[in-house]
């Protein structure tokens, strides 16, 4: 009988091309449905084969007619695979088969990860010693099979950051934080922090004279904490005052142009925080940064409030304004009209 099977086999498979279908193991007829009907107590051993990844064919045998094609795969690291165990060939690709109550059904290839994006809170480029920063990650597609990442600091010691992205400076400097994808892919994503000193005072060097500026905790940043002489200004002096004693006086088309390099015009959310900073903080000798030198403002084709008001203007969706006066600094509105208003100009650090 095996000596016959084995001749039924070789006609049906390598010999000849005929139409009939064939049992081994039994005396019975086959099956109807099928062609080799395997009847039997024993198993079927497929070949052993090493597929390192599933996109790559590896047989030494022309794979565009190889559709159906069945192998145990015996590499636990495939590339987009599901480890060891039965694959088949689907023209263009190797298919892994998982079991469920003895059914094998084919397995869709993971969804490799092919790009990370790092933010932070407020697109922030630098924080403070001691002070922390969230920092969150998209990844793409949105469809990846697996999305978790592994974060951590791949250049620098002044920082921790956890397994969430919130970045912790320990010291001043610089440093780089790493997302990296874990399905294999090997893709990564970094951003670079500048830890600053906590607070307290400093300089910033502009192309028409040295300013002071004042790093303030929480994340408020390091401020100009005097007017801006930079640019090209509408006015630079005003009644009785020397050009620049008090700053010069901007259209808002002139104002991002007058920051020293290394500083910006601050965004509206950039000002709020600093005004509830302060406000709440109630520090008197902070509050005088911005009470001091007063530089007023022109309204309405009008000068006002010298030496009682002051204005800065503020870069939002629409020109802004933050104004200090009768002792507090109030937070940035919407300014109509702002053709015809010229303010003063200070700067955050990038």
């Amino acid at each position: 009988m095996k000596k016959m099977c084995f001749l039924l086999f070789l006609m049906v498979f390598g010999i000849a091309k005929v139409n009939c279908q064939v049992t081994i193991g039994s005396d019975q007829k086959p099956h109807s449905g099928a062609v080799l009907d395997l009847q039997s107590t024993k198993g079927l051993k497929l070949p052993n084969v090493d597929i390192s990844d599933i996109n790559v064919f590896q047989l030494s045998a022309d794979y565009s007619d190889a559709a159906g094609m069945i192998v145990y795969n015996t590499n636990n690291s495939t590339k987009g695979g599901q480890g060891t165990g039965i694959y088949v060939w689907d023209s263009s690709k190797w298919l892994p088969l998982s079991y469920s109550d003895s059914i094998a059904t084919p397995v869709a290839p993971d969804i490799l990860v092919t790009k990370i994006t790092i933010k932070a809170s407020g697109d922030a480029k630098s924080l403070d010693k001691g002070s922390s920063l969230q920092l969150t990650a998209t990844v793409e597609p949105d469809n990846a099979t697996n999305k978790s990442l592994k974060w951590s600091i791949s250049s620098g010691t002044e920082a921790t950051v956890d397994q969430m992205g919130l970045v912790t400076a320990t010291a001043t400097g610089t440093i780089t934080v790493q997302a990296e994808a874990q399905d294999g892919s090997g893709i990564k994503a970094f951003y670079t922090l500048t830890i600053n000193s906590s607070t307290g005072p400093t300089t910033v060097d502009g192309n028409k004279k040295k300013y002071n500026a004042y790093c303030y905790p929480n994340n408020v940043g390091c401020w100009m904490i005097e007017n801006s002489i930079e640019g090209t200004a509408e006015m630079k002096t005003y009644p009785n005052k020397k050009e620049g004693e008090r700053g010069y006086y901007y259209q808002y088309g002139q104002s991002s142009m007058a920051c020293p390099a290394g500083y910006v015009l601050p965004t509206v959310a950039q000002w709020d925080a600093l005004v509830s900073y302060i406000n709440s903080a109630n520090i008197s000798a902070e509050k005088a940064h911005w009470k001091n030198d007063l530089a007023g403002a022109r309204i309405s084709l009008s000068l006002a409030y010298w030496d009682a008001r002051a204005y800065w203007w503020a870069l939002g969706n629409e020109p802004s304004q933050v104004g200090f006066f009768n002792g507090t600094l109030y937070s940035s509105t919407k300014t109509p009209d702002y053709a015809s208003k010229l303010y003063s100009v200070r700067c955050i650090k990038k």
